[in-house]
């Protein structure tokens, strides 16, 4: 399932690989619990891509810089 969309990089960094596994596992078990909770039919690139949204504009907020407004449906 992690193959898909991945945020896996080249590295020959062991420790880095590490990490962009552990990142990858991390965003398909947030997808599935967001999917078991929520009883949303969402696909998971769309949970991705809503999760990074969110994420980025709450370190805007916490660094003081605006909002942008972003068109987040396709």
């Amino acid at each position: 399932m992690a193959r898909k969309f991945t945020t896996k990089s080249k590295s020959c960094r062991w420790p880095l690989q590490v990490f962009f596994n552990i990142l990858d596992l991390a965003g398909i078990n947030a997808w599935i619990l967001y999917k078991q909770t929520t009883g949303d039919n969402i696909s998971r690139q769309e949970f991705l891509l809503k999760l990074a949204v969110e994420l980025a504009a709450d370190f805007r907020e916490a660094h003081g810089q605006p909002k942008e407004k972003t068109n987040t449906k396709r």
